[in-house]
């Protein structure tokens, strides 16, 4: 690997990780403080249209803000072609999107749902205006710009939604925070990245570049959908509160894994389109992230997993106590995703996203096999199989690398071990102190303590690998901005 590629690797990670650190943290105390002020219906309500809207958002993209980054050679014109075929199709889904929502809350049986629906799509329009910006960053990993971005509309986001929430708009108070969080970006973004469009439009560069984005197209919306696909059943199925239970579950540990997963896509990419030919780099590279972010995220979802009842009764307060176990099991679902991550990101860094369609449809195939087997038992029947399912889903996207990296499951499985045993270790002791500890904040504070004692105490005493790595890493990052902030020498010198 060569020094400039380490350091911009190196860079990216630090500032990615630093920038999903401070969204994290910042969204973290938002959404506890939103938790607080409004009930669980809100959020469910708000949970039954995020399908509608991300899918959507899928369609935008297109794929083609990906194959901007991993292409080769990007022209002007293929940056205006993307950013008008971006408008134009946002423009379309919006209005189909309003024109359907009726039917959509009818659906739903929650006529509220039309009016929420119809304002919260407009963040479809919004978004589509920095969809080429986005790219720019990251082909550039100019992951220091996007810091920025992402703190600044993330703190007007969130004082937006504290605001109405505290004036009693409820439900309402979600939707502004989400459009808040959208325009403010859009025009930081503006600000930021100088790229502007022109008045040039390409079929045949839209054409070139849908070779590539189209099987990411089909591969993100099955994704998306799957993904939100729960969240319908359970909201048809049963009703908004127990949603609300569902995905306030879900986004506790969603929130901490999409700092590291953020991290880990964007960088990683960009380093593996980088050196897309080289496969001894790209297994070393794709190998790192994933013992590195193995060693990041399980302490925090074993960790999470154990402290549940206590984080959610000091944090929360017992209006929302029944979603601990809801919470429990994501941390399991959640605890594998650096390895899904770093999978795909290099099937797709090696232009395969044939193989990448192929693997997102087996995986679809599965989630359906695994609903059908479940809805009738309950929504904890259903929550215990999207973790088995998700456990599956780490050996369908490894297998392709076995051949394409000479990357194996079983390798990789190798890899994470260690991290992994320390880390289950960790949270049965952390478990166990609820028997010892009666006092909830008093519980709630020695287990977060001991925990990271435990783990972090224990990797050093066993000499993990990955210890010292993310250490030299971070001495190399400091150094680096270190000399970027020291004057050079005058020409008289």
């Amino acid at each position: 690997m060569s020094e400039h590629l380490k350091s911009k690797i190196i860079s990216g990670l630090v500032w990615r990780t630093l920038e999903r650190l401070g969204t994290q943290a910042m969204g973290f105390v938002v959404s506890i403080i939103l938790a607080r002020l409004l009930e669980p219906m809100d959020f469910g309500t708000i949970t039954l249209i995020t399908v509608f809207i991300a899918l959507a958002g899928v369609f935008i993209d297109g794929g083609f803000g990906t194959a901007l980054v991993q292409a080769r050679e990007v022209t002007e014109l293929d940056y205006n072609s993307v950013f008008y075929l971006s408008l134009a199709v946002s423009g379309l889904l919006y209005g189909l999107l309003f024109v359907s929502a009726p039917c959509i809350a009818q659906f739903y049986q929650e006529p509220s749902l039309i009016l929420v629906l119809r304002l919260l799509s407009l963040s479809l329009v919004i978004g589509a205006l920095n969809s080429v910006q986005n790219a720019v960053l990251n082909r550039e990993m100019k992951f220091k710009l996007s810091f920025r971005v992402s703190m600044i509309s993330m703190l007007i986001s969130g004082v937006v939604g504290i605001g109405m929430a505290v004036g009693g708009y409820g439900v309402w108070a979600l939707v502004g925070s989400a459009l808040a969080a959208q325009v403010s970006r859009t025009i930081t973004l503006w600000l930021i990245v100088s790229w502007r469009p022109q008045l040039m439009f390409s079929l045949a560069a839209v054409r070139r570049m849908f070779g590539f984005s189209s099987k990411l197209l089909a591969s993100g919306v099955l994704d998306t959908l799957f993904n939100n696909l729960y969240n319908m059943i359970i909201g048809k199925l049963f009703n908004p509160t127990i949603l609300g239970y569902y995905s306030r579950g879900q986004s506790i540990p969603n929130l901490f894994m999409s700092s590291v997963q953020g991290t880990i896509g964007s960088v990683i990419f960009s380093a593996l389109s980088s050196c897309q030919h080289d496969k001894v780099q790209m297994k070393k590279i794709t190998r790192r992230m994933i013992k590195s972010s193995c060693f990041l995220v399980f302490p925090m979802m074993f960790g999470l997993a154990a402290v549940a009842k206590p984080l959610v009764l000091v944090l929360l307060t017992p209006k929302w106590l029944p979603c601990v176990p809801f919470l429990q099991i994501s941390c399991i679902t959640f605890a594998f995703w650096p390895l899904h991550v770093a999978n795909l990101q290099a099937i797709t860094a090696v232009g395969r996203s044939d193989i990448f369609l192929t693997v997102e449809v087996i995986k679809k195939a599965l989630i359906v096999a695994i609903i059908l087997g479940t809805y009738k038992f309950g929504v904890m029947a259903m929550v215990i199989g999207q973790a088995v399912g998700s456990l599956v889903s780490v050996a369908i996207n490894a297998w392709p690398n076995r051949r394409l990296l000479d990357y194996s499951l079983s390798q990789q499985a190798v890899d994470i071990l260690p991290a992994s045993l320390l880390a289950a270790g960790m949270g049965m002791l952390v478990f166990g102190l609820a028997w010892v500890i009666p006092n909830m904040y008093a519980l709630l504070a020695v287990q977060v303590v001991l925990g990271a004692a435990v783990f972090f105490g224990g990797a050093m005493l066993f000499k993990f690998e990955s210890v010292d790595y993310l250490w030299k890493t971070a001495w190399q990052f400091h150094r680096g901005m270190r000399l970027s902030r020291t004057p050079p020498p005058s020409p008289s010198s």
